[in-house]
């Protein structure tokens, strides 16, 4: 009779683990379950999670070149924001292996390669690399790349996210969405920050990088181009030459466009000091507030 006691208590114990570890599925609306299903039917192993008020769902897709390590993102009404999809490198398209063979990391380690697809903006490339700098140190960084081989940002793997909930497609307003749509119709949209001031957006206007910067309202504020040297105009270019800075050279360049004033932004650096030059698009100096 004790022993018959005994093995009930064991199977119970079996059974309330196995109720309470039954990899998020009770936890998780069905709602949630109904998308990735949905979007996802081959899906296999699906594990849940909830991380910062979305629900994670962590799975493998036989017989693809994303086996295992995938992970798609939903709120609780089961809209879907984004895919992590772990890759082997071979699965990178050929225009962003060329940019990293002909980049400073082409002869770097390759640690890790992920495919992130997002709602409404450009997919991204990921790829953790190791090696030691041009001073020798050893570094660990994480790469992003567009499909067409753009570096989009670098970022020392200290300081990145491991679980990418920093490219999560943040909300934005109508207004923002007018204002890409009416002055770049052909730009892809690369990232969208909600900031405590406003609204951040990265995006790709054919080969340009800009990020756009709009008020909490949506009301846009300015955009920031990166340009190098040559696509200056030559006013400006003439005038940086006739500087005092001009034996220090450009390191960065910028044009600036906002509602009532476009400038160019250069930068240079003078015994380790940065020194920030600004001219008007004749290569007039514009004194900046």
């Amino acid at each position: 009779m004790k022993r018959t006691i005994l093995l009930l208590a064991a199977v119970t114990m079996i059974l309330t683990a196995c109720a309470k570890d039954d990899n998020g599925w009770s936890r998780t609306p069905h709602e949630v379950r109904a998308a990735l299903q949905a979007r996802y039917p081959d899906a296999l192993g699906v594990e849940w999670e909830s991380r910062g008020g979305y629900y994670v769902a962590e799975f493998t897709i036989p017989g693809s070149i994303e086996t295992t390590d995938n992970k798609a993102w939903f709120d609780r009404t089961g809209t879907w924001y984004m895919t992590e999809f772990d890759i082997p490198y071979r699965s990178l398209p050929e225009n962003v292996q060329a940019a990293l063979k002909d980049s400073e990391w082409g002869r770097w380690e390759i640690d890790d390669v992920d495919k992130i697809e997002r709602d409404g903006l450009e997919m991204l490339y990921v790829v953790e690399v190791e090696g030691r700098n041009a001073q020798g140190m050893e570094q660990d960084l994480v790469l992003y790349f567009s499909p067409d081989g753009l570096l989009v940002k670098q970022v020392d793997n200290q300081d990145a996210r491991s679980d990418y909930a920093d490219l999560l497609p943040a909300s934005y307003t109508s207004l923002v969405q007018q204002f890409i749509e009416q002055r770049y119709p052909k730009a892809r949209i690369l990232d969208m920050d909600n900031e405590r001031n406003g609204i951040e957006v990265e995006i790709l206007d054919g080969p340009k990088h800009r990020e756009l910067y709009f008020d909490v309202a949506g009301n846009w504020k300015r955009t920031e181009t990166e340009l190098t040297s040559a696509e200056l105009p030559q006013a400006v270019r003439d005038a940086f030459a006739n500087s005092d800075y001009a034996r220090y050279g450009i390191e960065e360049a910028y044009l600036i466009e906002k509602p009532d004033l476009i400038y160019y932004l250069l930068e240079t650096e003078v015994n380790d000091r940065d020194i920030y030059l600004y001219y008007d698009t004749n290569g007039f100096p514009v004194t900046i507030a």
